[in-house]
């Protein structure tokens, strides 16, 4: 028939599930100082009925920062653990982001230390 398509489209509102969901981000320190390290720390539960490995991202001002695979019994949780050198951040706010969860910490710069006769 002239008109119709042996193809359909369907979707919905809700993104789909991942198997996973992810809570509970923390970084610590909350202030670093450039150069040092900050830790990002978030739990990772399997919503679903088998064991996986879920590959977890972490995002710093919306740009790809790191990657881990956690393996998670099925309804169990594991803590996932990302370190990140400020080196390469410049001072102030930065948000860090995994799946969902959203979190903030400051990188202060380097005291150049300044001598007086």
């Amino acid at each position: 028939m002239p008109g119709f398509s042996l193809f359909a489209i369907t979707g919905g509102t809700e993104p789909a599930s991942l198997g996973f969901t992810v809570a509970d981000l923390q970084v610590t320190p909350a202030t670093a100082v450039v150069g040092t390290s900050v830790t990002s720390t978030a739990s990772v539960t399997n919503i679903g009925a088998t064991d996986e490995t879920f590959p977890i991202n972490l995002s710093i001002a919306d740009a790809f920062a790191d990657a881990e695979s956690v393996a998670v019994v099925a309804g169990s949780t594991e803590t996932v653990i990302f370190t990140v050198d400020t080196a390469y951040l410049f001072a102030g706010t930065s948000e860090v982001r995994v799946d969902r969860e959203f979190a903030t910490f400051t990188v202060e710069a380097q005291q150049v230390a300044t001598l007086t006769a």
